[in-house]
């Protein structure tokens, strides 16, 4: 029987969790040969894979397709995995990652699903707290021995327009069974101070986004002020298509790469033999 991975031990440690995402399986890859203990999948890297926005229109049989190749990819990893709303049926969509052992946490959302937006954009529209907190209790009712662990996100602090109510929706969320808490967007120190006060006794995660609403504070400064997991969700994308794009300026402009491996260093095959396995005897 194989064993479950779960964040539970991890937690325990209050030590915060650093969670990059992963895109691909060769990323999830890389994750696991650098020791990482946890991880995450997001639906705006996995989509962005695909060469489409995160908007809403994948459907859960492809979502799913994507994915389970990435946790494959480092099976002694704990993921965290984004679980958009619930794809119709939390229920159904917790009891089928959670096939993966390391499916170890999934986060529902309360955005519409149909009109779909990165929480660091605006004029988000969110569903009843009512309908979220049956999302979230559907999700639990999934879950066998209290795994995967169940969060919930919410979008409030930029559909609603105040921290204040983010913070109102997620103590509605926890109070229907949430095992942790996003709430996303914070626009100020103070505002994650105000979070972290108001759930003492709660995981929380942060989400940093170069470029986004958040303050790009350190994993050590999040740990300080009471947090207990950061993401950067696009962080391997980002750096991913901009360094991508530029080997491609190089080499279509000039017709070599010696001044783009100048820069950034030469890969060698055999290096990356080595990585996939296949210098394994």
């Amino acid at each position: 029987m194989t064993t479950r991975i779960s964040l539970r031990p991890l937690l325990k440690q209050n030590k915060i969790i650093p969670l990059l995402v992963a895109d691909t399986p060769q990323t999830a890859l890389a994750l696991h040969q650098s020791g990482a203990k946890a991880a995450a999948v997001g639906g705006f890297s996995i989509s962005a894979v695909q060469g489409r926005p995160d908007d809403g229109t994948m459907r859960r049989d492809e979502y799913l397709s994507l994915v389970a190749p990435v946790l494959n990819a480092a099976p002694q990893t704990a993921f965290v995995i984004d679980g958009e709303a619930g794809f119709g049926n939390p229920a159904e969509f917790i009891s089928l990652i959670a096939k993966h052992p390391n499916a170890s946490m999934i986060f529902i959302e309360d955005q519409v699903p149909t009109d779909k937006r990165c929480g660091h954009m605006d004029r988000h529209a969110l569903v009843s707290v009512e309908e979220m907190q049956n999302n979230i209790r559907e999700a639990v009712s999934a879950q066998i021995n209290g795994e995967p662990m169940i969060m919930a996100r919410t979008d409030a602090r930029s559909a609603e327009g105040s921290i204040e109510a983010a913070i109102d929706r997620a103590k509605a969320y926890v109070e229907a069974g949430a095992d942790a808490l996003f709430v996303e967007a914070p626009r100020s120190v103070e505002e994650l101070k105000l979070i972290c006060e108001s759930f003492p006794d709660t995981p929380l995660l942060a989400n940093v986004i170069e470029g986004g609403k958040t303050p790009e504070l350190s994993a050590s400064q999040l740990e300080e002020l009471g947090f207990s997991l950061v993401v950067r969700p696009v962080s391997v994308s980002l750096v991913y298509s901009k360094i991508v794009q530029e080997m491609i300026s190089d080499f279509y402009g000039s017709g070599s790469l010696e001044s783009f491996y100048r820069a950034h260093g030469k890969p060698e095959l055999e290096d990356f033999r080595t990585f996939i396995g296949l210098n394994k005897s």
